[in-house]
Order: structure tokens, then sequence, then C-alpha cells
């Protein structure tokens, strides 16, 4: 049996997806890009605080707080959906693109919020595919570096503070 998540709006949530058989579906820079826009879609159509993401060739990564009526689940269900229905067209696929459900947490204070922010910002160190966090245009730390925070939008005045390579 499932373990119900904790997804209540207004709790900032860590949230991790993988491309199922941990296939590499994500490494073409238009699928990646067509995520990033997905994500500025899911910030308009719900309102959420997009605070940080990374997306890699077989995962993404997000730090995400749902704001009004759609809770995370709804939020996760409209952007997986609809990235895999788009990813699919624009490659001629069909079916399902992630492995399984995504997995999520609510983060409890600064402390897992400042380590969340760091495993984001350097997982595509981690994974080979940049050598410096701030290089790899697939990330909110990419996003915020631009004068207008890119699709995700102005960061929080208080991320800044915690994690300053996010002022633009």
């Amino acid at each position: 049996m499932r373990v119900p998540r904790n997804t209540k709006t207004g709790t900032l949530h860590l949230v991790t997806c993988r491309v199922g058989n941990d296939e590499r579906l994500l490494e073409p820079p238009e699928a990646k890009d067509l995520f990033v826009e997905d994500l500025g879609r899911l910030r308009t159509k719900y309102g959420g605080l997009v605070v940080d993401f990374s997306v890699l060739d077989d995962h993404v990564h997000l730090l995400f707080e749902p704001r009004g009526s759609a809770d995370l689940a709804v939020n996760m269900r409209w952007l997986f959906g609809v990235f895999t229905m788009r990813y699919n067209r624009r490659y001629g696929s069909s079916g399902h693109l992630w492995g399984r459900r995504y997995d999520s947490r609510p983060i409890r204070g600064g402390a897992e919020l400042l380590e969340a922010i760091e495993r984001i910002d350097d997982n595509a160190v981690r994974a080979g595919l940049a050598e410096q966090p701030e290089q790899w245009a697939w990330s909110g730390l990419g996003q915020h570096r631009l004068s207008d925070g890119g699709v995700i939008g102005e960061m929080p005045p208080w991320l800044g503070l915690i994690a300053p390579a996010h002022r633009a």
C-alpha cells in the first residue's frame, strides 16, 4: 500500500521523477527545452512557486511550492502528463515516459532547504554534464541568472540570501 503524500498547498516540496528504465530520453537539448517550457506553463496555470529545478538526461529535480487551490498532486499530474504528451508528439513516440510516480518530500526547515538547493544546483556537475552549476542552462540557477528570471519568473527574495549564486 502506498504511503499518502503530504501534498498541501503552501508547503515547499523536493520532487524527483525518473525516466522509465533509466533511459536518456531527455538527452536532446530540445527535450530539456520542452520540459522547461512546460514548467513555465505550469507556473502560469496554477500559480505555484518554482524555487529551483534541474533537468538531466534521465531525470528531473524540482523544488516547488503549490499555491492556490491546486495541491502538489494536481500540479505534478499536469506537468508530467502534459510534458509526456508533447514529448511523444515531438519525437513520434507513444505511451509512458516516466518510470514510476514521482518522489516527493516536504522541506522542513532551513537546513533541508539549503541541502535541496545545493543538490539540485550541483546535479549536472555530478552527472558530468557541466563543469560549473551556473553553466547548466536547464536549471533554476540558469533561469534565475537571466535578468527576468526566465520562464520560471523572478526568484523569491529570500533565495538570494541563502543561495547567492542564484542572483542575476
